[in-house]
């Protein structure tokens, strides 16, 4: 069983929190590729997004980690998009799912960005994204996206693997980015506004 299996059955059973404090610094991660086939679980999966389904995503979240733990379970607010196959889903939280030390690599941060979206025709709910980055924000294994399904004892999770290309990096604003970018876009108006009036008091 390979490293994404592994992590995306630890999102939908257990989640492992770390609770201390750390300095929170936006990242930006992307991915484009295709689902490759699935891990343990509900086959439902696959019938929601066959093998090949092209699958792509955008997102910024708050990372607590890139000076080495301990790190903070819950990174906050995400934002961004998942795109698989027909369906796109909004990508709204981060948390730290799990973390290991490997004596070559360092410490491994199992990520999860969880969200909201359309139910697929066999009753599928987005679960969320998972991948797994160093402190260096190297991505150590593919992403994955886990569903939840209707079972009979409840919902079932399944999961599809994706390969293809996955970029992260720090996103060059201070604070949280997107904050920062709205707050940029707040001020436009205003900084046109007295453009504009120093213009008019000129001509006269």
């Amino acid at each position: 069983m390979n490293l994404s299996k592994l992590c995306l059955i630890a999102a939908c059973c257990a989640p492992v929190a770390f609770t201390a404090p750390a300095l929170a610094a936006p990242v930006a991660i992307s991915f484009t590729g295709s689902v490759s086939g699935m891990g343990l679980g509900s086959p439902l999966i696959l019938d929601s997004f066959p093998v090949g389904t092209a699958v792509s995503f955008d997102a910024v979240f708050n990372e607590n980690f890139s000076s080495g733990p301990p790190a903070s379970g819950d990174l906050g607010p995400a934002s961004g998009t998942l795109h698989m196959g027909a369906l796109d889903f909004t990508i709204t939280h981060a948390d730290i799912f799990l973390m290991w030390d490997d004596p070559l690599l360092g410490y491994t941060y199992a990520i999860e960005l969880t969200g909201t979206g359309p139910t697929t025709a066999n009753g599928g709910t987005f679960r969320g994204i998972s991948f797994g980055l160093g402190s260096a924000l190297d991505v150590r294994y593919d992403p994955g996206v886990a569903m939840r399904y209707p079972g009979q004892f409840g919902l079932v999770g399944g999961f599809a693997e994706l390969t293809g290309d996955t970029r992260a990096a720090r996103v060059p604003l201070p604070g949280t980015g997107w904050l920062a970018l709205a707050a940029m876009g707040a001020l436009a108006p205003l900084q046109r506004r007295r453009a504009t009036a120093a213009a008019a008091q000129t001509s006269h």
